[in-house]
């Protein structure tokens, strides 16, 4: 009986047995083989197992499994059970590999936005604002009259348009650079590229006003203007007030001194982009973008190199490569900077059309000179990705922001994988949309897409010299904090 009890006791603590456990066993022969403890007698070789302590930062658990989303029934099944248990068995570092396939790693951040947006993680709308992260896997959306602004890790600004739909798709980390894959769904939007250079102090507003003030007080101009007036006399404070867009000087000066400093740490990586649509790709490298995209429609695109009163002086590497559709025959071009090309709705074809020029030109306005919004990324890059843009360990890359990092060479064999897949999967949604779809009305470029983001501008001007608005200059540091709050 004692035996009988001793033995359910072992049962019940096997994987607590120390050293004099095991010696009253084999003193009293109670079982008939060795007790085996982890001293290497099973002959397993631990080097070939991977300790899986890679966790991405606190997106994930040691725990892989998806408690929210376990099937019951194909959980308890026995015979899924043992297959899976002989797929694992094959693969060792089966972990390490399922951690790898679902880390959801950060692309951006929501800087602002106007109106209604949201952005769907795991099929589940949230709204969106300012400083939402966005991950890999997840959509953004604008509704009508809806705009934002959005920043990559890698520091590329996009000005989503209303009406547009984005998914972002994969962000790969090398020492070399920081690859960005993003799907236009539909809709229209500008990227601009980040580059190392020099801002000239302009005495004008800034063009796309709807969107301030920033809830970043040190990226608006009121900031500036505030501190320059605590400087002044009474009498030269009364001039002060005649001045046509007080704080324009000092902010840029003080835009062009954060860039400066952050050269050595920020501006070492390439930035390296593929954005693509139903119907075309674009690959770009240190470039801005304008592209719109209407399903079962027509797709748009311009490349450009240059930033209105913007001296660059970046030395990394600038390229573009517009590639169509097709299985086994198909066109790939190097675009012409600063001129606008048309891709047919089958993206079979792409040719340039100077036209677009003028329908796009209002739109285009809109990110003429972003001084704040250009500081506003300078903040948000030194806050949250300057170590990602600087020479990183793998293993501080990945638990303390989340990232994988990768090796140039599988970045080189991603990228090759992704035009053949990319263009081979678009063409057949390309027939499948033209089916699907052969009913609804083609969307095209019009005044929805930049109207109301045009009006706020205007009334932006015309209130930017009332009473209300010259009196932030003499608020006090708290003041202009609740001043942000309220109109940001």
């Amino acid at each position: 009986m004692r035996l009988s009890i001793y033995l359910f006791i072992i049962t019940l603590n096997a994987l607590a047995l120390d050293q004099s456990d095991i010696d009253l066993i084999d003193q009293f022969d109670i079982v008939p083989s060795k007790v085996r403890m982890q001293d290497g007698e099973w002959g397993i070789n631990e080097k070939s197992f991977d300790t899986d302590d890679s966790i991405y930062s606190s997106t994930q658990f040691k725990d892989l499994n998806d408690w929210q989303n376990i099937d019951a029934k194909e959980w308890f099944d026995l015979d899924n059970w043992i297959k899976n248990r002989e797929l694992k068995d094959q693969m060792p570092d089966w972990r390490v590999h399922l951690r790898n396939k679902l880390a959801s790693e950060l692309m951006g951040r929501v800087v602002k936005c106007l109106g209604s947006c949201a952005y769907y993680h795991k099929l589940k709308p949230v709204k969106a604002e300012g400083q939402t992260i966005l991950r890999e896997g997840d959509e953004f959306v604008t509704k009508e009259n809806s705009y934002a602004w959005i920043m990559l890790v890698d520091g590329t600004l996009i000005r989503v348009s209303p009406k547009t739909s984005l998914s972002f798709t994969e962000i790969n980390i090398s020492d070399q650079d920081i690859f960005s894959l993003i799907r236009l769904n539909h809709g229209h939007l500008n990227m601009l590229a980040r580059r190392k250079g020099e801002y000239q102090a302009v005495n004008k507003a800034d063009t796309d006003l709807a969107f301030y003030p920033l809830r970043l007080k040190k990226a608006n101009r009121e900031y500036y203007a505030m501190q320059e007036y605590r400087k002044f006399s009474e009498a030269q404070r009364l001039i002060y007030e005649i001045v046509e867009h007080p704080g324009y000087v000092a902010q840029t000066n003080a835009l062009n001194q954060m860039i400066n400093q952050q050269h050595e740490k920020t501006f070492t990586k390439t930035s390296s982009l593929y954005v693509y649509t139903p119907n075309f790709t674009v690959k770009l490298r240190g470039l801005n973008l304008s592209m719109f995209y209407a399903l079962n429609g027509q797709g748009h695109v311009k490349v450009s190199d240059t930033v209105e009163n913007f001296k660059e002086t970046d030395s990394r590497e600038k390229s573009a490569r517009l590639m169509l559709r097709g299985y086994s025959s198909f066109k790939e071009l190097t675009p012409q900077r600063n001129q606008w090309y048309e891709i047919d709705s089958k993206g079979r074809e792409a040719i340039l059309n100077p036209s677009l020029e003028q329908v796009y030109g209002s739109s285009e306005g809109m990110i003429k000179r972003l001084i704040t919004l250009s500081f506003a990324r300078e903040i948000l890059i030194e806050k949250h990705s300057v170590d990602l843009l600087r020479e990183i360990s793998a293993e501080k890359l990945t638990k303390e922001f989340g990232y994988r990092r990768w090796t140039q060479e599988e970045q080189i064999k991603r990228r090759k994988f992704l035009d053949e897949y990319i263009r081979r999967t678009e063409t057949t949604n390309l027939l499948a949309i033209a089916k699907v779809f052969r009913e609804f009305k083609i969307e095209s470029f019009d005044k929805s897409y930049y109207a109301y983001a045009m009006k706020k501008y205007y009334q932006a001007l015309r209130n930017m010299h009332t009473e209300s608005k010259k009196a932030v200059s003499e608020m006090n540091d708290n003041e202009y904090y609740l001043w942000i709050l309220k109109n940001g």
